[in-house]
């Protein structure tokens, strides 16, 4: 993919090409660095930086949506159950995996032992809580 932008306030396309580069916007408030290999990126406000993808594209990443995501990571222990299940379903959809996509360089199979670990665990705590009295 090819490391440019657009800048929401002067309406500049830039890009950087070399590893080595850093190009800005005239306005200053969007940068793009590091060429292909590293596609580097700087603003002032994530309002005013608009992606540009190899077709002419316009993406405007969504912060606030990956923020409200990871606030709903943050669970009670009644998402527990639901929880478990979404990972039992994860680690049955990597276990039909056919074996040469287990061996791609994103090893499923460390995946696979990972997820595993953290659904036994969740089940654990479950347990625990399920049978620990609770004191009025």
């Amino acid at each position: 993919m090819r490391n440019r932008a657009k800048c929401a306030l002067c309406h500049t396309v830039i890009e950087s090409v070399l590893a080595t580069e850093h190009v800005l916007c005239p306005c200053g408030e969007i940068g793009v660095a590091g060429g292909q290999q590293m596609l580097f990126k700087a603003y002032t406000s994530d309002d005013n930086f608009i992606r540009i993808d190899d077709d002419g594209n316009e993406i405007k990443p969504e912060l606030a949506k990956a923020k409200e995501s990871a606030e709903k990571l943050l669970v009670n222990m009644d998402d527990l159950g639901q929880i478990i299940k979404d990972m039992g379903t994860i680690v049955e959809s990597l276990e039909s995996l056919e074996d040469y996509s287990m061996r791609l360089p994103l090893n499923q199979y460390d995946l696979l032992t990972v997820l595993r670990l953290v659904k036994r665990v969740a089940e654990l705590v479950s347990y625990a809580h399920q049978n620990i009295p609770q004191t009025p």
